[in-house]
């Protein structure tokens, strides 16, 4: 496996976010639960909800988008989210119909971190800022797009 281009996407913004929502979430579902003497299902409810967030903030801690080559002339679009507990989406060049440089607006994309299902909706993105990004159009009429500081570089190691 050779790495062509390599990029560790900036989530510091959306990490404090998440690592403040989880550390005042089960303080107070908890507060909520014991002083309204709530029954153990809600007890239960608590801890896997701020089981689920912990795992989201452990994967967005750390996302690097890359274009590796597993075959020499097959370039894959490989994305690992997490720290500890590791994640991989894969795009491979035959799954890839186009590859181009836009730009990215959270506001006007649904907000940030993952949004979407490729799957479901057919689209998705993984979106950490405002400004440059890819958009691959994938087979099956699919679009996932990712925010990259130098498209460019994807777009030619894809298309190479």
């Amino acid at each position: 496996m050779r790495i062509v281009v390599e990029q560790k996407l900036r989530t510091r913004t959306l990490v404090s976010w998440l690592a403040a929502l989880a550390v005042l979430e089960p303080a107070t579902v908890f507060t909520i639960v014991l002083v309204n003497h709530a029954p153990i299902g809600g007890v239960v409810v608590a801890i896997i909800a701020t089981i689920l967030l912990w795992t989201v903030l452990l994967l967005a801690a750390r996302v690097v988008v890359r274009v590796i080559r597993d075959v020499p002339e097959e370039p894959v679009l490989e994305i690992v989210y997490g720290i500890g507990i590791r994640l991989t989406q894969r795009f491979t060049k035959s799954e890839i119909a186009s590859v181009k440089e836009i730009v990215i607006n959270p506001w006007t994309s649904g907000g940030w971190g993952y949004r979407g299902s490729l799957r479901l909706m057919k689209q998705a993105a993984l979106i950490t800022r405002k400004g440059p990004g890819l958009e691959l159009g994938l087979s099956g009429n699919r679009r996932f797009r990712v925010s990259v500081d130098a498209p460019q570089k994807f777009v030619e190691a894809l298309q190479s």
